[in-house]
Parts: structure tokens; C-alpha cells; sequence
């Protein structure tokens, strides 16, 4: 297993999420009873799946990696992608606290929703970018060929455990990418 090929699948998957959002949003004008419901299982991808399985395996396992290569973690690009990762993180718990609430969104949590889910879309396509284009070659240039089959057999180890979990949270996203036309 190449875990930089694995961390850019996992990035595909994520996308399908980030291009139901724009849709989602703008059925939130509908007034739909379900919108709690729908945001509730955006957050749950996000933070399962984006968040816990997918940045989990960077923050423990590739930033580590580089870090012990030579990359500061407290500059350049390692720092900014943690700091993306904090911001995400910020966003989701806003649409969180949105998707607990009851009843029918009032049009604060419409906004509040909306704002927030805009500015994860933008944060995390602008973030998958740059680790694409330009941390994950960074990471294939510094580490060595067995720091990279050290990280392949964490990354089978992490799967072994979260594996079922992450593919009913894949096929989430599919059925959200679904519903919202993406």
C-alpha cells in the first residue's frame, strides 16, 4: 500500500461531501423537516470519517513521520494544515450545535448553518489542495522508502480497527452526494 496514494483516495471521498454542501444549503430554504437530520449526518461523516479517520492517520502518523525527518511542526507547511484541521474542526461544531437542536430551523440556525458549512467547503477543498499539490510530494520526497512501508503498516494496523466503520462512512458519502446532487 502506497499511504500517500491512500491519504489522496480518502480525499475523494471526502470531496463528494464537500460538493453536497453547496445543495444542501440551498435546500435549506425549503424549510425541510429533515435538514436537522441531513446536517446531522454531514456532521457525522465530517467528523468520523474527514476528521477522525482521515486526519487522525495524517496527524499521528504522516506529521510525525516528517517531523521526525527533519519538517518543523511548528512552521511551514506542517503548521498550516494543523491549523486548517483546528479551523475545520471550528466550523463542524457550529453546524454540530445547529444539528442538535429540535424542531424546524429558525433562520439564525439557517444562517449559522449555512455560514458554516460554506466556510468548511472552502477551507477543506483549498486544504486538499495543497496537501495534493504540495505536502504529500513534499512527504514522498523527505521520507525514506522504509519510513514509508513503516507508515504503510500503521496505516493497516489504523484500517484493521476503524475498517468497517470508515467504509459504512464512505458509502454515507455517496448517499449524500446523492441526495444533494454532486
Amino acid at each position: 500500500m502506497d499511504p500517500i496514494q491512500k491519504l489522496m483516495d480518502e480525499h475523494r471521498v471526502i470531496e463528494t461531501v464537500l460538493g453536497a454542501l453547496p445543495a444542501f444549503s440551498a435546500s435549506l430554504d425549503e424549510g425541510q423537516e429533515s435538514s436537522r437530520e441531513d446536517l446531522a449526518q454531514i456532521v457525522t461523516f465530517i467528523r468520523e470519517y474527514a476528521d477522525a479517520y482521515h486526519h487522525g492517520k495524517e496527524e499521528d502518523m504522516l506529521f510525525t513521520a516528517m517531523v521526525k525527518a527533519g519538517m518543523p511542526q511548528d512552521g511551514g507547511p506542517i503548521a498550516v494544515m494543523l491549523a486548517d484541521h483546528e479551523q475545520g474542526r471550528r466550523y463542524v461544531a457550529v453546524m454540530g450545535q445547529v444539528a442538535a437542536g429540535e424542531g424546524p430551523l429558525t433562520e439564525s440556525e439557517i444562517s449559522e448553518a449555512r455560514l458554516a458549512a460554506a466556510g468548511y467547503a472552502d477551507l477543506l477543498g483549498a486544504h486538499i489542495m495543497k496537501e495534493d499539490q504540495v505536502l504529500y510530494p513534499m512527504a514522498q520526497r523527505l521520507l525514506k522508502p522504509e519510513q514509508m512501508e513503516s507508515m504503510a503498516a500503521q496505516f493497516v494496523k489504523y484500517e484493521a480497527k476503524k475498517g468497517a466503520a470508515a467504509e459504512n462512512l464512505a458509502s454515507m458519502a455517496t448517499r449524500l452526494a446523492a441526495r444533494f446532487g454532486s
